[in-house]
């Protein structure tokens, strides 16, 4: 059995992933919605061993545009499991 542990933010755009898993490496997608639940940006999409990961928002849009200040989730998917934590942007 493999499991999303745990998802801590770090300031506003910086998210501490932490993968633990007894099979070894797992695929995890990561993406930011905005609060409707529209995709802003895809994050990334890898297999990860076992181990900690930080992953850095940069606050652009995929075509590369600031967000406006508001709400945001950093979604963090793997193993049909899905971890969702709040993203605020204030300018």
């Amino acid at each position: 059995v493999a499991d999303l542990a745990q998802l801590r933010i770090n300031g506003i755009t910086a998210a501490d992933i932490s993968v633990s898993s007894v099979l070894g490496p797992i695929s995890v997608r990561i993406s930011v919605l905005d609060a409707r639940g529209r995709l802003v940006r895809h994050g990334a999409e890898e297999t990860l061993a076992p181990g900690l990961y930080t992953y850095r928002w940069d606050a652009l849009t995929d075509s590369g545009e600031r967000v406006p200040p508001g709400v945001y989730q950093l979604v963090v998917e793997a193993l049909g499991y899905r971890t969702r934590t709040r993203l605020v942007i204030t300018r």
